[in-house]
């Protein structure tokens, strides 16, 4: 099967699943919105609406392939799996912030072969295929991605994430965040994993980290970033971020001093 077929089918349910958060964006009713789990996390009729139309549109191109999404659940097979967030970055879509996104990967078992993200209210869709490279499509031409070439974390511009979901490692973040502080020419905290993955591939952040997502979070920008010419891990070096959800991405180059401001404090324990 060549992936490179599958994309522009992949692209245009991506960007249905857009167009329908871009037209719900700051015309949301009182009951479009939900609390979800455990603590602040919300949920709207969006979300559920976009999956259910994405899990069709991706069945109708891959019908033997497993689903995973974030509202629906789902475990991944030995075989091809989609692995969708239909709305990254849902509580600024609530509160009219628009930086939000359309997340959807191919993994087959634990790997990312196909990655697909789309910038809604940019219009700017992301795309890599494992081996064969990384691209985005805004208004103008098809354009390659590639990490920015920054030798030092020194002025580096970096975008994290708040350990919302997992609270009991808010001092473990702080720790780092001032180090990274201490040496960063900036810090963001934008409020969708999928696009800061996305940023860093197109060499807008040197680095991105963050600690405790999960795999439809990162799973199509994370082969974004590696098929840019960056490199992704877990915060310790190894390759178990889709797994536990721990991730640091980089051009490669800041990957080691990264790692190493990370675990300082581990280091001295």
């Amino acid at each position: 099967m060549d992936l490179a077929d599958l994309t522009p089918q992949v692209v245009a349910a991506a960007n249905r699943a857009a167009k329908l958060s871009r037209g719900a964006f700051r015309a949301l009713s009182a009951g479009d919105v939900s609390k979800k789990g455990v603590g602040d996390d919300v949920v709207t009729r969006i979300d559920h609406e976009s999956e259910a139309l994405l899990k069709e549109a991706l069945g109708d191109i891959l019908p033997t392939a497993g689903f995973v999404g974030e509202e629906t659940g789902g475990t991944l097979g030995d075989g091809y799996s989609w692995v969708v967030d239909p709305l990254d970055g849902t509580r600024n879509f609530v509160n009219g912030i628009p930086f939000f996104a359309v997340s959807v990967a191919l993994m087959k078992g634990k790997e990312s072969v196909l990655g697909v993200v789309v910038d809604v209210m940019a219009r700017e869709v992301y795309c890599a295929v494992k081996g064969q490279g990384a691209w985005v499509k805004g208004k103008g031409e098809k354009e390659a991605l590639c990490v920015r070439g920054k030798n030092t974390l020194q002025g580096a511009f970096v975008a994290t994430g708040f350990p919302h979901t997992t609270r009991h490692r808010i001092s473990e973040f702080l720790a780092q965040f001032h180090r990274l502080f201490e040496v960063a020419g900036g810090i963001r905290r934008m409020g969708a994993a999928a696009l800061d993955l996305a940023y860093t591939a197109a060499g807008r952040f040197d680095m991105f980290w963050e600690a405790g997502l999960n795999i439809w979070d990162i799973a199509a920008g994370a082969l974004l970033v590696e098929e840019a010419g960056g490199k992704v891990s877990d915060l310790r070096g190894g390759d178990t971020h889709l797994e536990t959800g721990d991730v640091l991405a980089t051009n490669g180059k800041l990957h080691r001093e990264a790692i190493k401001i990370l675990r300082d404090r581990e280091e001295q324990e």
